[in-house]
This record gives C-alpha cells, sequence and structure tokens, in this order.
C-alpha cells in the first residue's frame, strides 16, 4: 500500500490518515491480512505513521532501496555514485532552471537549485509548509550538496529531479523521464507527477514487496496491491490485484486493473474475493 497520494488522500494538514482508512487497516489485520506499507519516504517517517494507527505493519521504504521484514532490515540498496553525478551533471548542462535532491543514509531532503534560486527556494519552502504533518526536514545548500555527490557518495539511495508545479513543467518531467532511462539504462528512473526519481535498477517497490512475500510465503495471486503514481507502475505489472486510485494521472490508472476513490474502498473487495 502506498502512502502518499494514497492512504493519505485526502491529505489534511493535521491528520496522516482519514478515520475510514485506519479502521479499514484495522479490519484487514483481524482478518488475518498481513500489511506491508510500499512508500518513496523514509523508514523513521514511515515509523511515526505506524505508531498512529497502531498496528504491526511491514515497511518497503525508499521505492524499494529498503526493506524491513518484522523489524529487521532484509535489504539496503544503493545508487552508483558515478552514474549519478553523471545524471546531475546532465541535468544541469541541459536546463536552466532545476531543482535536485538527494536521499541517503547521512542526509534527506538535500536539496541543489539551479536559475531563479529565489523563485525556486520559495516554492519549496511553502510547499515544505504546506505538507503539515507530512513534511520531512530538508536543506537547500548548492555546495553540499555537489560535495556529497562528488567526494561521500557512497550512502546515497535516490536522486529526484524537479522542474516546477505547472502542467507544462508535469510534460517536461515526463518526457525528460522517458530520455534519461534511454541515456542511463542501468538505472531505474520514474515519473511521479512533477517529480523525476532515479532510483538503482533492481528497485522497485514491486521487488521490495516480494522479498516480503517469501519471508511470508504470500503466493501473488493473495497480494492486493494500491497507489496512484508513476513508481507504483512495477506494483500494477506484477500483481494481478491492482488498485488505482482515481485522481491519479491517465498514464498511471491504465495500468492498473481497478480504480478506486478511496483506499478503505478495498473492503468490498477483500470481501467479496473471501466470501
Amino acid at each position: 500500500m502506498d502512502l502518499d497520494g494514497t492512504l493519505f488522500y485526502p491529505k489534511k494538514r493535521f491528520q496522516f490518515i482519514s478515520r475510514q482508512n485506519i479502521r479499514f487497516l484495522h479490519w484487514a489485520a483481524a482478518q488475518g491480512h498481513h500489511l506491508v506499507f510500499v512508500t518513496s519516504r523514509n523508514r523513521d517517517f514511515v515509523q511515526r505513521v505506524i505508531q498512529k494507527i497502531n498496528l504491526p505493519i511491514d515497511i518497503v521504504s525508499r521505492n524499494g532501496s529498503e526493506v524491513y521484514h518484522r523489524n529487521e532490515m532484509i535489504q539496503k540498496t544503493y545508487l552508483d555514485a558515478k552514474l549519478s553525478k553523471a545524471v546531475f551533471e546532465d541535468i544541469i548542462a541541459r536546463h536552466e532552471r532545476t531543482m535536485l535532491s538527494i536521499d541517503a543514509d547521512s542526509v534527506t531532503n538535500l536539496v541543489y537549485s539551479k536559475g531563479k534560486i529565489w523563485y525556486l527556494n520559495l516554492i519549496y519552502r511553502f510547499y515544505y509548509w504546506y505538507q503539515g504533518v507530512y513534511r520531512e526536514p530538508y536543506l537547500i545548500d548548492n555546495d553540499v550538496f555537489v560535495d556529497k555527490l562528488s567526494a561521500h557518495g557512497d550512502d546515497l539511495q535516490r536522486l529526484l529531479i524537479y522542474f516546477g508545479l505547472s502542467n507544462k513543467s508535469k510534460k517536461l518531467s515526463h518526457d525528460e523521464s522517458e530520455r534519461l532511462q534511454k541515456a542511463f539504462p542501468e538505472l531505474s528512473i520514474l515519473w511521479i507527477h512533477n517529480i523525476i526519481e532515479v532510483s538503482p535498477k533492481s528497485v522497485s517497490k514491486a521487488n521490495g514487496l516480494k522479498l516480503i512475500m517469501e519471508r511470508e510465503n504470500i503466493d501473488a495471486k493473495d497480494v492486493y496491491v494500491i497507489g496512484d503514481s508513476g513508481n507504483d507502475i512495477p506494483l500494477f505489472e506484477s500483481f494481478e490485484h491492482s488498485f488505482c486510485m482515481a485522481q491519479a494521472h491517465p498514464r498511471i490508472k491504465q495500468h492498473a486493473k481497478h480504480i478506486v476513490r478511496r483506499v478503505y474502498e478495498l473492503q468490498s473487495y477483500l470481501e467479496k474475493d473471501h466470501s
């Protein structure tokens, strides 16, 4: 189960999850279903969410870079530092205005700005404020970013690229994600609305979930997945019971078998399939 745009939808700045979704999760756990959060967020953030829910839930974080089964880390995968730097240099050379951020063991949301820095910084700060309970710490510092990418990049987990919030920026992100994937086939490059996410080739939410399935001896036909963005497509393509949120982009929805407006709507499908 994805978090942002899925379990959190619709977001309320002072409340992680709706009461209906929390009731659904408790119902699912009581029925014996094994719950797993598959998300781009880091583990610390996800654990805050789990504490609010008060249920045992496994974690696939950083879109599969980290996998935790019953509180034990069973996978941690890192980005190739040289490839990450090559992607960074490619984007900086091609675009006059952009923002990039990296996540690593030692830092979360370390941001680099190019172009109208004050404008981009303002957007980022407003976005951070608007996130409310969903926000994570960040640092905007070009020098620290370049140093981390160049000299201390052995613990990188993902690289994010931003072009803005407009529809034009979304299209640019989509087109650039496809170009970058062709230019860097050794990496996994996904389009997530107005963001491009760069991860190790072997990393995906689906692969992370499969590791937990192996530990729990769960068959793929018994797995139900739900998400809303480009990094959820591997889930949709790997499992028959795939659900996409109705507010997702049409390019995303076409990969899922079912469309729902809220996460708690899965209960009716589960009851039907297991009756």
